[in-house]
């Protein structure tokens, strides 16, 4: 991911273990990047840590949402942390479109509809 703002909390979540989460986002959105093809899936709350441990949870046991996401994962399970915080829903919404747009690809984002 490009552009990211300062107070962006990067981690990886691998096979080989995870690496350590450099503090707890609350309020905010998150990026789950797959690490050996680009292709990204996001997602706003406001327990971010918990939500992203959850998404991983269900990729873990092949149960997330976005089915492309799970093939990903099976294939390759390295997956590549961003959660930024972010108080205010509108703020939010912002960053995420931002990051959308700062693709050079628009396919590589798995759940482009988030936005709206």
């Amino acid at each position: 991911m490009s552009d990211t703002p300062n107070a962006v909390i990067k981690w990886l979540h691998s096979p080989s273990g995870r690496s350590k989460r450099s503090g707890i986002v609350n309020k905010g959105c998150y990026i789950l990047e797959h690490d050996a093809t680009g292709r990204f899936y996001m997602g706003e709350s406001t327990h971010v840590s918990q939500e992203v441990d959850k998404q991983l949870g269900l990729l873990t046991v092949s149960k997330h949402p976005c089915k492309l996401l799970n093939g990903l994962y099976e294939r390759d399970n390295a997956i590549r942390v961003h959660e930024y915080p972010c108080a205010s829903k509108r703020d939010r919404k912002k960053l995420l479109k931002e990051q959308i747009d700062n693709q050079v690809y628009d396919y590589l984002c798995l759940n482009p509809g988030i936005i709206k």
